[in-house]
C-alpha cells in the first residue's frame, strides 16, 4: 500500500469517468433506445458521445491535477465550501444507490 502513488492521469480519469457512466446500464439502455427512436439511436449515441468528449476531458483533467478519492464531490467542495460538497456527497450515494435499481424495476 505505501508504494502506491496518488496520481491519476487525464487517460485513466477518463476511462473511470467512461466506466461509471456506461456501467451495467450499456445493457439495458441500446434496448430501450431503440425500441423509441429505432433506427435514429445510432444518431443517438453518436450525438451523447460528441457532447460527452468535452466533459470527459475536464473530469480527467480535474483528476489528474487534484487527485481525490471523493471524485466531483471534492470539486465542488473546493469551489463551493464544505456544506454543498456534503449534498452533493449525500446527492452521489443516494443517486448511484436507489437511481438504477428504481429504473431497472420501471422499464423491466
Amino acid at each position: 500500500m505505501e508504494n502506491l502513488k496518488a496520481t491519476l492521469s487525464m487517460r485513466q480519469g477518463i476511462g473511470i469517468l467512461v466506466s461509471t457512466l456506461l456501467g451495467s446500464g450499456i445493457f439495458i439502455v441500446p434496448a430501450m433506445i431503440a425500441s423509441e427512436v429505432g433506427i435514429l439511436s445510432i444518431f443517438c449515441w453518436i450525438l451523447i458521445i460528441i457532447l460527452m468528449i468535452p466533459i470527459a476531458i475536464t473530469f480527467g483533467d480535474l483528476g489528474a491535477k487534484y487527485p481525490n478519492a471523493s471524485g466531483a464531490a471534492f470539486f465542488v467542495e473546493s469551489a463551493f465550501g464544505k456544506g454543498i460538497g456534503k449534498a452533493i456527497s449525500f446527492f452521489i450515494f443516494v443517486c448511484y444507490s436507489y437511481w438504477s435499481t428504481c429504473c431497472y424495476y420501471y422499464w423491466c
